[in-house]
């Protein structure tokens, strides 16, 4: 839980802060998202400062770029965290083919460093990925100690999945909470919807979690 986060692989990113709960980035964020809710009783950074895009500046190398950064407390010890979806360089790829999405947890330590201590490049496909509906990458969210992942795409069907992660305190890590499937046939009004809870899941941790071991959503 302490590996410090490199920018893929070389640079630190440090910054002192104190609890702040601001979501920066492309994505669009709905309603029903639930606030962050830091905890009254952790000791905040000695010289507490704004978070935000430039503290993310390191991860856009060789072509990348941050898609998404949402900050916000990730594990309950009311420091400001940040859950990152970076875009990797996919110039000149076909329809449905390049690379995926990294996602990124970056836990903010005692001295306000923001450490990288889980990764996964399954869950968000590529960009040419949704079909006809465009970028497949719905929105990031951070929930109470946890977050929300949302893909989307297809043509004439449409599908959609949201992925729920929450931290637990034995394993010391996020685990798949619930997943929210569906798909709707956009000429016929045919939909299908289902729902998979932690009970059927097993305990799937965020950086192993890969959806397509998931039951399909794809209508008969």
């Amino acid at each position: 839980m302490n590996t410090p986060f490199t920018s893929p692989c070389a640079l630190v990113l440090c910054l002192a802060l104190a609890g702040c709960n601001t979501s920066e980035g492309t994505s669009s964020t709905p309603a029903s998202a639930s606030a962050t809710t830091p905890s009254a009783s952790a000791p905040a950074p000695a010289t507490p400062q704004a978070s935000g895009p430039s503290e993310l500046r390191a991860l856009e190398v060789n072509g990348a770029r941050v898609l998404s950064s949402q900050f916000g407390d990730l594990n309950g010890d009311g420091r400001s965290d940040a859950l990152v979806v970076v875009d990797p360089a996919s110039e000149g790829q076909a329809a449905g083919k390049g690379p995926s999405r990294t996602v990124l947890l970056l836990i903010r330590d005692a001295d306000g460093h923001l450490q990288r201590v889980a990764q996964n490049d399954r869950i968000i496909p590529c960009e040419r990925c949704g079909g006809l509906a465009g970028d497949p990458f719905g929105y990031a969210r951070i929930d109470k100690e946890g977050f929300t992942l949302v893909t989307e795409g297809g043509s004439r069907e449409r599908w959609g999945n949201e992925f729920t992660f929450k931290f637990a305190t034995e394993q010391e890590a996020w685990i798949l909470e619930v997943v929210r499937r569906g798909v709707r046939d956009t000429a016929t009004g045919a939909t299908r919807k289902f729902t998979l809870t932690a009970k059927q899941l097993g305990k799937v941790k965020f950086e192993d979690f890969d959806p397509s071991t998931l039951p399909s959503a794809r209508l008969p």
